[in-house]
């Protein structure tokens, strides 16, 4: 006989995605308990965003920007600075420029997507050309922005972001628990 705490292996399974910071989500087993955090809800700081630009000025107004608007925000002042940010840290999105000296930003999404294929990068650039937009879309870029970019315009680029970021990582997690 069956005791009532065992497990139904034909009854539906249901999952409960919860974030952790600078974990991104996780799946577990929805046992219908409250999944109320400490966190309230519409806040974003526990999402970390890298941005990336040569420009101090623009750098400055631009983390200001998404720290107030909640994220956690670290920055480079070139590719090669963020690359290494990048393989020491986790982030939900990354904002980059695309002429910036030592690494571009078309070759800083090249690199993230060699090492993430999930993260989205947004890029943006003050001297736009044809052939950095069909590089940027070749290779993932969610977005590309002429500068100057408007607050409001980026900060909902990067809510957008971390939200295909959750979806992503949800889904992975789905598909090696679901097999």
């Amino acid at each position: 006989m069956r005791s009532s705490n065992a497990t139904r292996w034909d009854a539906p399974v249901r999952l409960r995605c919860t974030c952790e910071p600078s974990l991104g989500p996780t799946l577990t087993e929805n046992t219908g308990a409250s999944t109320m955090g400490s966190v309230a809800e519409g806040s974003h700081r526990k999402y970390r965003v890298l941005l990336v630009d040569d420009d101090e000025h623009i750098l400055r107004a631009f983390r200001t920007a998404l720290d107030d608007a909640g994220y956690l925000v670290e920055t480079a002042s070139d590719g090669s600075m963020a690359l290494d940010l990048i393989q020491k840290e986790r982030f939900n999105t990354i904002v980059s420029d695309i002429q910036m000296p030592n690494l571009g930003g078309i070759d800083l999404l090249k690199a993230v997507r060699a090492h993430d294929r999930d993260v989205p990068v947004i890029l943006m650039t003050g001297d736009p050309s044809l052939e950095t937009a069909m590089r940027a879309i070749e290779h993932g870029a969610l977005r590309y922005f002429l500068k100057p970019v408007r607050i409001a315009e980026l900060t909902n680029a990067v809510e957008h972001a971390v939200k295909l970021h959750r979806m992503a990582i949800v889904k992975r997690m789905a598909l090696e628990v679901l097999g």
